[in-house]
């Protein structure tokens, strides 16, 4: 039987292709028309990767001065970004399980424990 993609990925690398997904979609959606002034600051692929990246990895950094550059729809996704990084991915997806009420898999689990440094799994269960 053949293993998927992202069950063949360790721990880190699941974590760190989350993040990378998350910034690639975020850069995306950043860089499409509709989420610009039209009559703003001129912007290339690149500002908007740099701003996606600072977002997600809480970092703050803006190469364009977000609020001049971004309409409404724009401020938006850069307020959600902000939210995925400041209160991280795998957080997201561990509120979301225990939301859910359902059980978390063990992989599920490991990448928690890896994400929040804890050396317990008993530390994850409420």
């Amino acid at each position: 039987m053949k293993r998927s993609f992202i069950k063949s990925l360790s721990v880190t690398q699941r974590l760190t292709f989350s993040f990378a997904i998350v910034i690639l979609i975020g850069t995306l959606l950043l860089s499409m028309p509709f989420t610009h002034y039209q009559n703003g600051p001129e912007t290339v692929y690149l500002d908007h990767f740099f701003n996606v990246v600072s977002m997600v990895c809480v970092t703050g950094l803006s190469v364009v001065p977000v609020a001049e550059v971004y309409n409404g729809i724009g401020q938006t996704i850069a307020m959600m970004l902000m939210q995925i990084g400041g209160l991280g991915l795998v957080t997201l997806i561990a509120m979301s399980t225990f939301a859910l009420k359902r059980k978390m898999r063990l992989s599920v689990q490991t990448l928690l424990q890896s994400a929040l440094n804890r050396g317990d799994s008993k530390d994850l269960k409420h």
